[in-house]
């Protein structure tokens, strides 16, 4: 069953500001996202517990307007094909079937790796990483795997991996759910080699089963100081999104040229968080020397 997730906060017995903090950035990246609590119980609210909880709470709410475009994706793989979107371990890594301590992480999709705190007052803890590179979503740090990496975890931070190569399509952050879909997206590339997808459609209606829809497949390659993003695309180019911020990570330097289906293309670096930055229409290639 794809569409799953718990109450946060819990169901029954009561909370504290920590438990719901840690609940919330939890099921961010769970398939079914609400925070619920019987008649009787505690107010477990986002906002029920004051400061630094609530402040928080919102942001990973946010957190989670930001990621519906993958997880609209990973939904749409779980109907294609039955994939879950919330994936074991051992599903991106089948060599960890039956590992202890692998079974408080799991994916979203085909590429984020999460690695929720579970113990109270923990300012760390442990992840197991999988064959391959990895960036830590909040430091671009990159880990190569597979390792067993202690990483921080102040209360404000989910340990949050991005498997090199991925493209991760993200939306702002709005107060609602786009009526007809998103017309602006934000894809952050992190330098590697992957395979990625986005599916974009109308957002309600039954248009997709008439070819109302767009995937996206990327395929990227990092070499010798090059990074390529190619794109094909099935379905209907008009459908979806119309401009794109490309937010690329992991590279060594500023680019020395960037060129967006052959021509010459501005960007933007950014010296202090180490990414490259650049508006685009949906293209078929890009390509960044560095």
């Amino acid at each position: 069953v794809a569409f799953a997730g718990a109450d946060v906060g819990g169901f029954g017995e009561d909370c504290d500001g920590e438990l719901l903090v840690r609940w919330t950035q939890l099921a961010v990246l769970t398939p079914f996202f609400r925070n619920h609590n019987y008649l009787l119980g505690r107010p477990q609210e986002p906002w029920a517990f004051g400061e630094p909880f609530t402040s928080i709470n919102r942001s990973y709410i946010a957190m989670r307007y930001q990621f519906l475009p993958a997880i609209y994706t990973a939904f749409w793989q779980a109907a294609q094909y039955g994939w879950p979107v919330m994936r074991p371990m051992f599903w991106e890594a089948p060599e960890l079937a039956g590992s202890p301590g692998c079974d408080d992480q799991f994916f979203c999709g085909d590429h984020l790796l999460a690695a929720p705190v579970l113990r109270p007052r923990a300012v760390g803890r442990d992840v197991h990483l999988p064959a391959g590179s990895w960036y830590d979503w909040w430091t671009d740090e990159r880990f190569e795997g597979p390792a067993d990496v202690r990483v921080p975890a102040p209360l404000e931070i989910l340990p949050l991996f991005v498997r090199a190569g991925a493209v991760i399509p993200t939306a702002k952050v709005m107060p609602h759910t786009p009526p007809a879909g998103w017309e602006h997206l934000i894809l952050h590339v992190f330098a590697g080699s992957a395979e990625s997808v986005l599916y974009e459609d109308a957002g309600e209606g039954w248009g997709f089963r008439q070819g109302e829809f767009r995937l996206s497949r990327f395929a990227t390659t990092w070499q010798e100081g090059v990074l390529r993003i190619r794109r094909e695309v099935d379905g209907a180019e008009g459908i979806g999104s119309r401009r794109w911020e490309v937010v690329v990570h992991g590279l060594p330097a500023p680019a020395q040229e960037v060129l967006v289906d052959g021509q010459g293309s501005a960007c933007a670096w950014d010296a202090e968080h180490k990414v490259l930055r650049l508006e685009t229409a949906p293209f078929r290639e890009i390509e960044i020397r560095v």
